[in-house]
């Protein structure tokens, strides 16, 4: 008779859901940012830019933009003109380093797109609502360590 340890099965299966679940979460997010980029005018690649700029506390370099994009400076470049175009950045050139720039973005611009997000938030806050303080820890925990 072969033993089965279920322990190490059941953990199999909700590691598999766990990565089915993210792979889910990943393209609602995806979509999510799709459609209101689209409704804004302007691009995913420049919506997650303006994200960076919102949740940097330090200016952002176009190199810095790059990185967290996973693009090219000339891709980045790309973003950044269409964004000032479009009004939300600027280029701010770096006191210390005259051949350096800061994207910048425009007060009040970038106001627009928080508030755009205030309907996916107020779904999120209600799921949220659903799970206990130590859950969203748990869950706090996972995200912050991939």
């Amino acid at each position: 008779m072969k033993h089965i340890d279920k322990s190490s099965d059941e953990r199999a299966v909700l590691v598999h859901a766990l990565r089915r679940n993210m792979r889910m979460l990943v393209r609602s997010f995806t979509k999510a940012d799709a459609l209101l980029a689209k409704t804004i005018g302007i691009h995913a690649t420049d919506l997650a830019s303006i994200d960076l700029l919102r949740s940097s506390e330090e200016p952002v370099t176009p190199k810095q933009l790059a990185n967290y994009l996973g693009i090219s400076t000339g891709s980045a470049t790309a973003a950044i003109d269409r964004l000032e175009r479009a009004g939300f950045v600027e280029r701010v050139h770096n006191r210390r380093d005259r051949r350096g720039i800061f994207i910048q973005p425009v007060p009040g611009r970038i106001e627009e797109i928080a508030k755009a997000h205030d309907s996916i938030n107020v779904h999120f806050d209600a799921l949220a609502g659903r799970f206990s303080d130590d859950e969203l820890r748990v869950v706090n925990k996972f995200l912050s360590s991939i």
